[in-house]
């Protein structure tokens, strides 16, 4: 027996030298165990949008890459919200989709839908510095959300005083669901030394407006 012991504790030692397994100290809990994998969890909860590749120029945050990832997305947000730390919703309400969300923009951007839930919403960005007189231009990803009416998804995009109507076509499976995106670029001449854009839902039923247009990667250069 007294032999037995012996080899079994000889054996514990060589593994434990070897880099072997080790039991768990007593003061170390099943929670402290898994502290590592609570802690990636975490990060992953926490982490940000994935940022446009070409970056978004002189607009700050033009692709949401500073804001928290809201993952499957958050719905309703109203009007004085900050869903980004240069973005703010203007009228009734938008969705901000993350990649857990309906539809996955380019490049796993983060995007909105300027029809929340419900109202045909708005959203701006910051006022950023510009050169009075210059031009710039705005590229964004554009598409319609094409789960509910109306066919077409129609919006302004405005700044310094003027702006475009742009409109998307949801017939036959042509929507973000389905992962159709359409870069489109729009210029404008600053009458000042900041600017904000303006994205607005032109949705003809905009007290009930559910599915509207989509954008993702804004950015402005100046030209």
């Amino acid at each position: 027996m007294i032999r037995t012991l012996a080899l079994l504790a000889a054996a514990a030692l060589v593994g434990c030298a070897n880099g072997g397994s080790q039991t768990m100290p007593p003061s170390q809990t099943l929670a402290q165990a898994h502290a590592p994998f609570q802690s990636q969890s975490t990060m992953r909860r926490q982490s940000t949008c994935p940022a446009a590749p070409g970056g978004s120029g002189v607009l700050p945050d033009g692709d949401f890459s500073q804001a928290t990832d809201p993952g499957s997305g958050e719905t309703g947000l109203k009007a004085g919200t900050n869903f980004a730390p240069d973005w703010t919703v203007t009228r009734d309400t938008i969705d901000f989709e993350g990649t857990g969300g309906p539809w996955t923009a380019p490049n796993g951007m983060c995007s909105v839908d300027l029809d929340g839930t419900p109202g045909a919403g708005g959203a701006k960005t910051v006022a950023f510095p510009t050169n009075d007189g210059s031009v710039y231009q705005v590229s964004f990803q554009f598409s319609g959300n094409g789960a509910c009416p109306p066919r077409y998804k129609v919006m302004i995009v405005a700044a310094a005083g003027t702006g475009q109507t742009f409109t998307w076509d949801t017939r036959n499976h042509h929507d973000a669901q389905h992962g159709f995106f359409q870069q489109e670029t729009w210029n404008f001449t600053a009458v000042g030394p900041k600017t904000s854009i303006a994205f607005v839902s032109r949705d003809p039923h905009p007290e009930t407006a559910l599915c509207g247009p989509i954008i993702a990667g804004v950015a402005v250069a100046q030209q």
